[in-house]
C-alpha cells in the first residue's frame, strides 16, 4: 500500500477539501476505482492525465496538441482499468473544460 496525488479542477475541485489530494491506494486499484472514492462520475470527465501523460480525453484535438499520452500501463485501452501505483499523481478535468491547451 501506498499513496497518490487526485488534483480535481474544474468544477471537480468543489468535491475535495484540500486541492490536492493524498489516498492510500492498494495494489491493483483502478483509476476508476479512485475516482469513484473521491465521488466523480465518470460521465463527467472530460481529460484524464496520468504523471502529466494524458490517459484520457474527449477531445478530437488531443492528436493536434501533441499530448505526450500514457499507453504503457492502459490494458487494452482501457483507460478506466488502468491500475495505480504509490507516487502517482493524477490530474482529472470535468467535460466542461472541453479545451485544453498547455
Amino acid at each position: 500500500m501506498g499513496t497518490i496525488e487526485v488534483r480535481l479542477y474544474g468544477d471537480l475541485h468543489r468535491r475535495a477539501a484540500e486541492p490536492v489530494l493524498r489516498l492510500s491506494v492498494t495494489e491493483g486499484e483502478t483509476v476508476a476505482e479512485v475516482l469513484r472514492r473521491v465521488g466523480v462520475d465518470p460521465e463527467e470527465v472530460g481529460h484524464i492525465f496520468l504523471n502529466h501523460r494524458l490517459l484520457f480525453t474527449h477531445s478530437s484535438m488531443a492528436p493536434w496538441l501533441r499530448y505526450q499520452v500514457e499507453t504503457e500501463r492502459v490494458p487494452a485501452g482501457r483507460h478506466w482499468d488502468t491500475p495505480l501505483r504509490p507516487g502517482d499523481q493524477l490530474g482529472v478535468f470535468p467535460r466542461r473544460m472541453g479545451m485544453l491547451v498547455v
